[in-house]
Parts: structure tokens; C-alpha cells; sequence
């Protein structure tokens, strides 16, 4: 789709102009001379430069170069830019750029100009004979195609390539594969069948040597596990029993350490009963102690306020007691201080002693503490040892009864040696069999390939008629959708029902349809200049609906040659085509006010 195109120095215009498209009809309107063709000129010199197309000179100015630039969208979405100038002083000299347009920004992608007509078009013909038409081509356009409409239809579909493959194919057939075949038929590798047999019989026989020395191995190595098993158990029993005698040191250990008592585990929990009741006396005596040092400290605090309350009255200078308001003697109050603090001292020297007496308890407690920890950690390690000999020994007699249980087996050492020698015999047998295998194998090969190619032979004999006949239906069946195309717009435009549509070598038409009862066949020659414009743009439309995936025609005044009738009969055949999605976007020229009414477009181009 043709998004913007833009001009300087181009034909009429002089200045910078620039004008934007969208999908739909685009109509460019304008009076005679006002540059309607020139700015359609300018999309056709972007893509292919300046040739008989391109009317006269393109420049304004000759001493400047004319620039034209056309945005356009390929049939995969992707957006480019054409920048292509034009000047001619002693010799034309042309540049062309083609960039691709990513989030608006120009990157560089060619200066062929092939390659933007490849995404816009796909083939130079195709743009000139089906998406552009000048002015009066329209009318000339059946004739000018090229001559067939079969060879037409198969150069769109580019159905030559089926051609050129299907005669590389026979080429392939008749000379490269004969040329094999009897390249594989002088090679020495080929065997006679009698030789072939022999062999076979020779490899049966090395096969079956094989399989017993492989059995006997799988038997010897079978026996070296055994004896593995064997010497792995072993050592596990001399590791349970040294682990066995560690405990029996540390059972040793602890009855040396209690003078090998009786019944030593029922001893030391006597001996813990016994200090912890030890213990518990302890603490009575301690709480008995510490409730008398309480007492006594009670006291004492109560004296300390005496005291501190008589020296506050003698350092007040008063002789009145402030509770009984009468005088005392000052030698009284002396007298009861010392008295006070006489038993203060006789209580700290009593608290003196409980404390010692409570520490020394605590320091008994401690020692008694102690003694039952270290007991207990030796009743437990005592109980932990008997456990794990009873548990270990359990283990030694399951590994005896198992090591019972097994067949006798030699030294490891010897299964291995004989498993050497046992794989150095199959590894001799197998280079036996390698060289047996390899003569056979060479000698199948030989015939696999004359049967392959005899295969190859005939497939490529069946893909050649196949090629031929998808190129007949595929063309057909284009050539059918196409002619569906012509028979439905033809029926919405005359309102007559076609029934079939030849071509001639010269794409000349001839339709069936029935009319009013009556069936009628009209070729070319008999239509109206409007019936065979029309026809032309039917033609050129379904090519564009069924072939082309970028659906875009530019016509340039379709309607000049058009009675009024026709005139509205095209202005609604072009607004179906857009409606109906059979194209996407139209871009045209006219001068006619009643045709750009008629036509309803989605944008409006007015030159001046």
C-alpha cells in the first residue's frame, strides 16, 4: 500500500509538496493540467525511473534534479522509503535509494531498484500492465497483455519454475542414473551369490562362537561379584568388631573405675537416689539457715533506723520528744545508741556465721551435684555399650548366616584375569566378524543402490507427470477463482448472471449469460467502450484479488471515456471493490465533480 508520496523539482511542481494515503479510495481531483497525472507519474519514476511511462521532461527546473520520495508498506507489513532524483544536463543521471522504515527512522536496505519492485509488485509487469494505468491504457488493456492469458496466469504464478524442474528431472532419469547404474555394476565389491552364501554361512558360525564366549564371561563375571560381595563383608566384620571391642573397653573401664560392684548398673542408681537425698537434706538446712539470716538482717535494719532517728533529735538541738512533748536527758539518749549498736554488732557477727555455714552447704551441694552427673554419664555410656554390643553382634551373625549361605569363590585377582582373557577372544572374534560384515555389507550396498536407483528411476518418472499435472490444476484453478471474480462483479454491475468466460489468444472474451430468459454471447468487439473498461478493471481486479498480495490499484481518470450512466455504474463497481475488501486501496485521478460524488472516496486530493 502506497502511504505518502513527495516531490521537488517534479514536472508542475517546483516547491516541496507532500501528500498522504491511506487504504480505501484515494481520489486525486483536480482540473486539466493541475498535476493530477504528473503526481501519479512520480509513484511509477520511483519504482522504475524515467522510460515512456514517465511523459516528457520530469524536471521544473532542467539545471536542478527532480527528488521524489514514496513510502509504501510490502505484503509483509514492513514499511520502506524510495528516494529517487533525476537530472539531465549532457547525460541522464539517476539515483535511487530504497530504506526500510523502523519505528520512523530511515535504515539503509538497497540501491537496486529490483529489489523494491520485488516487495511491491513482485515483477515489472505486473506493476505496469495490472496496478498502474495511465490515462487511455485502461481502455487498451486486454490487448496489451501479454498474449495468452494462460501464459499470463503462469508467469504471475511464476508456473515456469515447474518447467525448468520437471526437465532437470528427465535429464536426471535418462543420463545421471543410467550412468550410476552401470558404474555400480563393474565395482569390484560386487559378490556372486554363491560367495555371498559362503560368507553368510561363515558369519553364522562366528556369531555362534560369540554367544558362548559371551555367556561364559557373563557367568565369570557373575562369580568376581560374588567374591567382591564376599571380601566386602569380610571387612565389614572386622570393622563391627573392633567397634565391639571399643565398647567392651569403655564397659571394662567403668567397672574398674567402681571396683567391679555387682549388679553396677542397680548400684549406680542407688548411688544417684543416695546424693540427690543427700541433696535434698541440704537444701532444708539451707532454707532453715537462710530464714534465721533473713530474721536477723530484719533486725538489724530496725535497729540501724533507731539510731538514725535518735542522732537526727540530737542534731536537732531539742530536748522535747516530739511524740510524749516531754524533756530528755541527753546522757539517756547516748546511753541507748551504744545499746543499739552493741547488739548491731552481735547480729552482723551472727550473720557472719550463717553465711559461712550456707556457703559450705552450697559448696557440699555443688561437690554432690557433681558426683551424680559423672555417675550418670557413666550409667549411660555403660548402658550405651551393652546396647550397641548387643546391637553388633545381632549384625556379625546375620553377615556370618549370609557368608554361609554363598557358593565358594576364588581370588578376585583370578576372575579378573579370566575375564581379560575371555574379551581378548571375542575381541579377535569380533574383528573376524567386522571383516565378514564389511564384504557382505559392501556387496548389499552394491545392490541396495542399483535398487534405489532403479527406485529413484521411476519416482522421478511419477514427480515429473505429477509436476505437470498440479501446474494444469493449479492454473485451472486460478484461472477458475479469477473468472468467479469477473462473474460476480459482472452480475453486480449489469444485473445479468454470466455463465461462462473463454479468452482467446489475444484475450479477447466471449461471455455466455442469460438475460431475460434468453441466453446471449457477447464478445469483445460487441461491447460498449464503458462494458470493455469496466471489463478491463474486472480483469485487472480479480488478478490483483486472486494473485497479488499487495492489493493496491492506481488508475489515472478511469472515467473519461465513460457516458454519465457508466460513470455511476464505476463509481459503484470501484466502491464495491474497496468494500468488499477484493482491493484494498484505489488510487485515482478525475476531473469530474459527479464521479468523485458518485464515488464516496475516503480521501479527497485537491489540486489547484
Amino acid at each position: 500500500m502506497i502511504t505518502s508520496v513527495s516531490v521537488k523539482n517534479w514536472k508542475k511542481f517546483d516547491q516541496q509538496k507532500e501528500w498522504t494515503f491511506d487504504k480505501g479510495i484515494q481520489l486525486i481531483y483536480g482540473p486539466n493540467t493541475s498535476g493530477k497525472s504528473s503526481l501519479l507519474e512520480a509513484i511509477y519514476f520511483a519504482f522504475f525511473g524515467v522510460n515512456e511511462k514517465v511523459d516528457g521532461n520530469p524536471t521544473y527546473n532542467s539545471n536542478e534534479s527532480a527528488i521524489v520520495t514514496v513510502d509504501f508498506i510490502s505484503d509483509t507489513g514492513d514499511k520502506y522509503r524510495i528516494i529517487r532524483s533525476y537530472k539531465k544536463i549532457k547525460r541522464k543521471e539517476e539515483s535511487f535509494t530504497l530504506y526500510k522504515l523502523v519505528d520512523g527512522k530511515e535504515e539503509f536496505f538497497s540501491e537496486n531498484p529490483q529489489d523494491a519492485i520485488k516487495l511491491y509488485g513482485k515483477f515489472e509487469d505486473i506493476f505496469t500492465h495490472i496496478i498502474f494505468l495511465k490515462e487511455g491504457e485502461i481502455y487498451r488493456t486486454l490487448s496489451r497483455m501479454k498474449s495468452n492469458l494462460d501464459e499470463e496466469l503462469s508467469y504471475l504464478l511464476n508456473l515456469q519454475r515447474f518447467d525448468v524442474l520437471r526437465e532437470k528431472l528427465r535429464e536426471t532419469r535418462l543420463k545421471v542414473i543410467k550412468k550410476q547404474k552401470e558404474s555400480v555394476k563393474k565395482d569390484p565389491a560386487y559378490l556372486s551369490e554363491k560367495e555371498i552364501n559362503e560368507f553368510k554361512e561363515k558369519l553364522h558360525s562366528l556369531n555362534n562362537e560369540k554367544e558362548k564366549l559371551e555367556g561364559k564371561k557373563k557367568k565369570v563375571i557373575h562369580d568376581k561379584k560374588l567374591a567382591e560381595k564376599r571380601f566386602s563383608l569380610n571387612k565389614k566384620l572386622k570393622e563391627l568388631d573392633s567397634e565391639k571391642q571399643k565398647y567392651g573397653e569403655t564397659i571394662k573401664n567403668i567397672r574398674t573405675k567402681y571396683e567391679n560392684k555387682e549388679s553396677l548398673i542397680d548400684f549406680l542408681n542407688n548411688e544417684i537416689a543416695v546424693l540427690e537425698n543427700k541433696n535434698e537434706q541440704l537444701d532444708i538446712k539451707c532454707s532453715k539457715l537462710s530464714s534465721e539470716k533473713a530474721e536477723k538482717e530484719g533486725e538489724k535494719r530496725r535497729l540501724n533506723k533507731l539510731i538514725n532517728e535518735i542522732n537526727s533529735f540530737k542534731s536537732s538541738g531539742t530536748t522535747t520528744c516530739p511524740t510524749c512533748y516531754q524533756k530528755v536527758d541527753p546522757m539517756i539518749l547516748q546511753e541507748a545508741i551504744e545499746g543499739f549498736s552493741k547488739k548491731v554488732k552481735d547480729l552482723e557477727n551472727a550473720l557472719f556465721q550463717l553465711n559461712s555455714s550456707i556457703n559450705e552447704i552450697n559448696e557440699e551441694k555443688r561437690i554432690i551435684s557433681q558426683k551424680i552427673r559423672e555417675i550418670k554419664e557413666d550409667l549411660f555410656d555403660l548402658e550405651n555399650a551393652k546396647k550397641g554390643i548387643s546391637f553388633i553382634q545381632q549384625e556379625i551373625n546375620e553377615i556370618n548366616n549370609y557368608l554361609n549361605s554363598l557358593p565358594h569363590t576364588e581370588n578376585i585377582e583370578n576372575y579378573s584375569m579370566q575375564i581379560e582373557d575371555l574379551e581378548d577372544e571375542i575381541s579377535n572374534i569380533n574383528v573376524e566378524i567386522r571383516t565378514v560384515e564389511k564384504k557382505l555389507s559392501s556387496s548389499k550396498q552394491e545392490g541396495i543402490m542399483i535398487d534405489e536407483l532403479e527406485f529413484q528411476e521411476k519416482f522421478i518418472e511419477l514427480v515429473e507427470n505429477k509436476l505437470s499435472e498440479y501446474k494444469d490444476e493449479l492454473l485451472e484453478r486460478k484461472l477458475n477463482e479469477i473468472k468467479g471474480v469477473i462473474k460476480e462483479k459482472w452480475a453486480e454491475i449489469w444485473d445479468k448472471e454470466i455463465w461462462s468466460i473463454e479468452f482467446d489468444d489475444n484475450l479477447v472474451p466471449t461471455i455466455s449469460f442469460k438475460y431475460k430468459g434468453t441466453t446471449i454471447q457477447q464478445n469483445l468487439r460487441s461491447f460498449s467502450a464503458s462494458e470493455k473498461i469496466l471489463l478491463s478493471v474486472i480483469l485487472r481486479a480479480a488478478l490483483i484479488d486472486k494473485l497479488l498480495s499487495v492489493k493496491t490499484m492506481i488508475l489515472d481518470d478511469p472515467s473519461i471515456f465513460l457516458d454519465q450512466e457508466s460513470v455511476k455504474i464505476a463509481a459503484r463497481f470501484y466502491r464495491e471493490l474497496i468494500d468488499n475488501k477484493h482491493v484494498d486501496q484505489i488510487i485515482m485521478t478525475t476531473f469530474d465533480e459527479s464521479f468523485k460524488e458518485l464515488l464516496k472516496p475516503e480521501k479527497v486530493i485537491n489540486l489547484e
